[in-house]
């Protein structure tokens, strides 16, 4: 399926009326040439995926990325990866007008074939951890609702997690919300004095020791943990933070009870897309049966299924021209 073409100068890329695709490369471009030296060279180029836009599977961050990389491999300049994540967060942060995280443009950079990455998005450490799922999988479902962060309620989230900040910082001593842990919830509450406020901040300090125990369940194949977890965390999220949907809701709760299932959550940043299920390997495809028939009754059309594979992150390919 074509997107379309999209043809600008690199003097001047970014379009604040674009609003299709095309928004992601220019946003990037524009931000290259304001942070950096510009393109030294124009191309054509040709873009080509297989993760579904509007999914909440990164499909903005990989577009962010490959073309980052791209031209700055064309004018001869070898990049900081990391650094070259935190530029399309900024993109996407001040030109299409995402207040995204880094986590996204940081995955789809430095991720690791079969590997796991632990990623502290406020010092940008991260670490690599091996993935033991012993006969199990990652399943992705689309719910086929899309979703457009630009247009949905994340912004909202944003800026009420800053204001939650506001109120505590001082009287808790912290710069980012994520250095309050589960501990700290009583206290925060009291002081934030507002229920909404009060979620948003448990869904946070909750979710960040989610991550950290995933982590080492990851590592050591704890499977029914991590399924636990990979639960408690779509909870979280529907009550505590407020950004699932009717259609979400009720793919995890199938997902759940389909035979061979650790766990379900819903991925990305909210509103639609996809969940991510942990699967015995031999109940897949039963699973793509039962859930995808349940689901198109209880919503009325069917999700799609896709199988995930861990892969290495962002980088050039070089290709040998063969003999005539």
């Amino acid at each position: 399926k074509s997107a379309g073409v999209s043809e600008f100068d690199l003097a001047h890329p970014w379009d604040p009326m674009d609003t299709s695709w095309s928004r992601y490369p220019r946003a990037v471009l524009s931000v290259l040439s304001e942070t950096r030296r510009p393109p030294r060279v124009g191309l054509d180029v040709l873009y080509h995926g297989t993760i579904p836009g509007g999914a909440g599977l990164s499909s903005s961050a990989s577009i962010e990325m490959a073309t980052a990389l791209a031209f700055l491999s064309f004018s001869g300049i070898d990049p900081d990866l990391k650094a070259l994540a935190v530029l399309a967060r900024k993109a996407e942060n001040e030109k299409v007008g995402v207040k995204c995280g880094v986590m996204d443009q940081f995955a789809v950079t430095l991720a690791r074939r079969d590997q796991a990455l632990l990623l502290d998005c406020q010092t940008l450490d991260y670490s690599l951890c091996d993935l033991k799922m012993p006969g199990a999988k990652f399943l992705i479902t689309n719910s086929n609702k899309p979703h457009a962060l630009s247009a949905s309620g994340y912004n909202e989230r944003f800026e009420q997690c800053q204001a939650a900040l506001s109120i505590l910082g001082e009287a808790m001593g912290i710069e980012f919300l994520c250095q309050l842990g589960p501990e700290d919830l009583e206290e925060s509450c009291r002081l934030l004095k507002d229920n909404i406020l009060a979620r948003r901040v448990r869904h946070v300090a909750s979710e960040n020791a989610r991550t950290l125990k995933a982590a080492i369940a990851l590592a050591e194949g704890g499977l029914e943990e991590l399924g636990r977890l990979m639960n408690e965390s779509h909870a979280s999220m529907r009550d505590d933070y407020e950004i699932s949907c009717r259609e979400m809701d009720a793919l995890t709760d199938i997902s759940r009870s389909a035979e061979g299932v650790y766990g379900s959550r819903m991925t990305g940043g909210g509103f639609g897309g996809c969940s991510v299920t942990l699967v015995r390997e031999e109940a897949a495809e039963n699973f793509k049966k039962e859930v995808g028939e349940a689901y198109a009754a209880a919503i009325g059309y069917a999700p799609t299924f896709y199988d995930a594979e861990t892969s290495n992150g962002v980088r050039e390919l070089k290709f040998t021209r063969p003999r005539s």
